[in-house]
């Protein structure tokens, strides 16, 4: 056999052995990731709800609001980032005023009554994950009001929210241990003491912060003005206050509060302030708590 034709059958056989590998290699297709499906679930005394008709997750500085259309009425769940409970509230719209149709998370050491449990944050697909369960209260603020038992789970993305006033807040050091508020309400005085105002401030702990302003001058008194103030507990104004929240008689326990108090700048009707006080048990005087590095900023409640 000639050199030539040898080298002519060589060459064949490589390019048929190549043109058979090529022929029997199989070209993957790239995965498909399948559309994200947000999910809402949710019961009321075991009574399940259908699939959400609408849903709204917002993300504001550190806290989350996810507000849910369901056939069992709107849900609202508020949480901060790091997974501390806010609150839930359920608005059934029964349309009578002889059957209920608002029922609150309960305000005061909340997390005793009511388990949230946030179990993913994934800030860069705006992504979270998480569920609940625990009672609903008619009052808010009574455990023996009408109440609802609720379980939910969501896997839902959120969208960023800028704020109207940026860095509302009341954070704090009980005992040396962070304490920040995750939900609150604001209560007016009557009467004489219209002016006079008390914002309760709550997370999912046993402790409550209540901060008291007075918004104009009444009875002489110049009102919110920029200062220092010592204050005691007879003090009716400018005052910090602690409450610790006793489970076995379900009552809060108003400590006997004394310090100071910062109103470091009042505007567009935003109140920045600082405080720092001791509270003592009025029912033992050796349980003593110590609050420092109290901040907050507030908007005034007209």
């Amino acid at each position: 056999m000639s050199k030539i034709l040898m080298k002519y059958l060589v060459t064949a056989l490589i390019l048929s052995t190549v043109t058979a590998c090529t022929s029997n290699k199989v070209v993957e297709n790239p995965a498909v990731v399948p559309e994200f499906k947000p999910t809402f679930n949710f019961t009321l005394n075991e009574e399940s709800s259908t699939e959400n008709n609408h849903l709204v997750v917002t993300k504001t500085e550190n806290m989350f609001s996810v507000i849910a259309e369901t056939t069992l009425g709107q849900v609202i769940v508020s949480f901060d980032k790091t997974g501390q409970f806010g609150a839930v509230k359920i608005d059934r719209r029964t349309g009578t005023q002889s059957i209920t149709s608002n029922f609150y998370s309960f305000y005061y050491n909340s997390s005793h009554y009511f388990d949230f449990n946030l179990v993913a944050v994934d800030e860069v697909n705006k992504k979270i994950k998480g569920n609940f369960s625990g009672y609903l209260f008619a009052s808010p603020l009574n455990l023996n009001s009408e109440k609802k038992y609720v379980t939910g789970a969501c896997e839902v993305k959120y969208e960023d929210n800028v704020p109207g006033f940026q860095g509302i807040g009341n954070t704090a050091k009980i005992n040396v241990n962070s304490w920040f508020s995750t939900n609150k309400y604001v209560k007016r005085g009557v009467d004489n003491f219209y002016n006079d105002f008390t914002q309760h401030d709550f997370n999912s702990g046993e402790y409550e912060l209540l901060i008291h302003y007075r918004f104009q001058n009444n009875f002489g008194d110049p009102g919110l003005v920029v200062g220092t103030y010592n204050f005691t507990d007879t003090d009716v104004t400018r005052k910090v206050e602690l409450t610790k929240f006793d489970t076995a008689t379900g009552t809060p326990i108003l400590y006997k509060c004394s310090g100071m108090l910062t109103i470091a700048k009042i505007e567009d009707g935003i109140v920045t302030g600082s405080y720092t006080f001791a509270a003592v048990n009025p029912n033992n005087s050796n349980d003593v708590i110590t609050v420092t590095d109290g901040e907050f900023k507030l908007k005034i409640q007209l």
